[in-house]
């Protein structure tokens, strides 16, 4: 095993967001709290794998500097923004910059719950192609942004979630950025 993933395991985004790429190229995502007993397990776990480098995704408040150190030197933070939205750009981006995924499609799923962004890991592993998270009635500018930037090697976008999850407007306002 060449690589793995480090994630927050105290919210979702982090972890559905690395299961693309995870899938594709049969990758752990392995879930910390930052705390020294945690990180003493997740190293070991990596060792035991023989992972020799870690990517981690979450931004320093969700996995600390302090983690990404107990990690090791094959330890990088891949993607740290703030908010799920804007995170799931940069771990998209990443993740085509790397080779691992490419913008010749998308999978959108609601950052508000989890369970159909879950689905949608081995989907679009299977794909390659990245997950990004939406809001239920508003597409987010930094994925608005995204997609129009990616418009002409993205091939199609797969929803998941009904109408309740991603609205119309939604689904209307992504039509619009790949014009």
């Amino acid at each position: 095993l060449e690589a793995a993933f480090v994630v927050t395991g105290r919210s979702f985004a982090d972890a559905l967001l690395a299961g693309p790429v995870a899938f594709a190229h049969t990758r752990p995502v392995l879930l910390t709290d930052n705390s020294a007993a945690v990180n003493a397990k997740v190293k070991s776990a990596l060792a035991y794998l023989g992972a020799t480098s870690v990517a981690v995704v979450g931004s320093p408040a969700s996995v600390s500097g302090a983690t990404l150190v107990t990690l090791g030197p094959g330890a990088t933070r891949v993607a740290g923004a703030a908010d799920p939205y804007t995170q799931s750009v940069a771990v998209a981006d990443w993740a085509a910059g790397a080779g691992l995924l490419s913008w010749s499609g998308a999978g959108i799923a609601t950052g508000s719950n989890f369970p159909d962004a879950l689905g949608a890991g081995p989907f679009l592993g299977r794909g390659g192609v990245p997950l990004l998270l939406v809001e239920t009635s508003s597409l987010p500018v930094p994925v608005r942004d995204a997609i129009a930037a990616n418009k002409a090697a993205i091939g199609g976008v797969t929803y998941f979630g009904g109408s309740a999850a991603i609205k119309p407007e939604v689904r209307a306002a992504v039509a619009a950025a790949l014009r």
